[in-house]
């Protein structure tokens, strides 16, 4: 939030981040439908270690937990499958933003 040029540069930060491999960023529309609502969260994924999956959500104090634990893990994962599913493609949430900053 911001000033135009604050939003641009903010836009370009986000395309930025689109084009690296090891991130997925997808826009949800406002007018689609979303199967659920979800406090933010990130899952990391760290191939060839024994501590695959590790989920990370900001609680309502703003507290960030950290969490190794399986079931949280798994959880985290179908609610990004989930939402992944009611968003746009990268290249379609590529282009949206691409198209906010002309």
């Amino acid at each position: 939030i911001g000033s135009a040029d604050v939003m641009a540069t903010q836009h370009e930060h986000l395309l930025h981040l689109m084009s690296l491999p090891t991130l997925r960023l997808q826009v949800v529309g406002l007018g689609k439908p979303c199967s659920l609502l979800s406090q933010p969260f990130t899952v990391f994924g760290f191939a060839g270690t024994a501590d695959a999956t590790i989920a990370c959500r900001i609680g309502n104090d703003g507290q960030i937990t950290f969490s190794k634990n399986s079931i949280d893990a798994a959880t985290s994962q179908r609610t990004m499958e989930s939402l992944s599913e009611s968003a746009m493609s990268c290249a379609d949430s590529a282009e949206l933003i691409k198209a906010l900053i002309t």
